[in-house]
């Protein structure tokens, strides 16, 4: 499955950038290369930028510049369904269409949401806004891909996930440190003192982070044995 999973992106990519290694039949392995070389040499955006964009878009960067410098090495293992290649997939189709701006002269080298991502909340919510692009396409890319050719990223025009993740990470500390505080009173569920191996864990509401909400459990504490005398 993660073989299959790899070449299901290497065949939807292969249009949009060079896919390193591939076999006789025009297959990859378990992993799909992605190369930026060219692209770099002829728009001067960097392998460094295009990992830098993913996160506006909701996405930690794969692998960079392993096992060849300048590339995006891209392991989807088994564990991936097909939505989740799919919003990946756009999102690179979508950064692949900024690049194309970038070449065409309409944004200059030194100033496009490439070289300045990722764009935090801070920088979507300054008073000065200072780049030839736009605010709504630095935090909420898709909007101006709509036209993407599966999804349309609506899950990056649905959740601003740069911004929410900057303030999600404050949420999450504060959390923490309020269920330490507190762990020492938790008990089980059934009302008995908790004993011999049992762990406590405080379930927090879910938090969105990126673009999906998840449940952030508080630090796990071994309560202390019950005195047998």
């Amino acid at each position: 499955m993660a073989i299959l999973n790899a070449n299901y992106l290497a065949h939807r990519l292969a249009p949009h950038y060079r896919v390193l290694y591939t076999g006789s039949n025009g297959l990859v392995a378990h992993e799909c290369i992605i190369d930026v070389r060219s692209i770099t040499r002829d728009t001067g955006v960097s392998v460094d930028d295009v990992a830098k964009r993913l996160i506006d878009y909701g996405f930690h960067a794969p692998t960079m510049s392993f096992p060849v410098a300048g590339t995006l090495m891209i392991e989807p293992t088994e564990s991936e369904d097909l939505p989740e290649l799919d919003r990946f997939v756009d999102a690179m189709i979508a950064i692949r269409s900024e690049i194309d701006r970038v070449a065409s002269g309409e944004w200059p080298a030194d100033d496009n949401p490439l070289v300045h991502a990722p764009h935090t909340a801070e920088d979507a919510t300054a008073d000065e806004w200072p780049h030839v692009y736009s605010r709504e396409l630095a935090g909420v890319p898709s909007r101006e891909f709509a036209a993407c050719e599966s999804t349309g990223l609506p899950w990056v025009a649905s959740t601003a996930c740069t911004a929410t993740a900057t303030s999600s990470a404050a949420a999450r500390r504060s959390r923490r440190i309020s269920s330490s505080r507190e762990l020492s009173r938790v008990r089980p569920a059934s009302g008995r003192a908790a004993v011999g191996t049992d762990e406590a864990v405080r379930e927090q509401p879910p938090v969105a982070i990126g673009c999906e909400p998840v449940a952030v459990a508080a630090p796990v504490s071994r309560l202390r044995r019950r005195s047998s005398r």
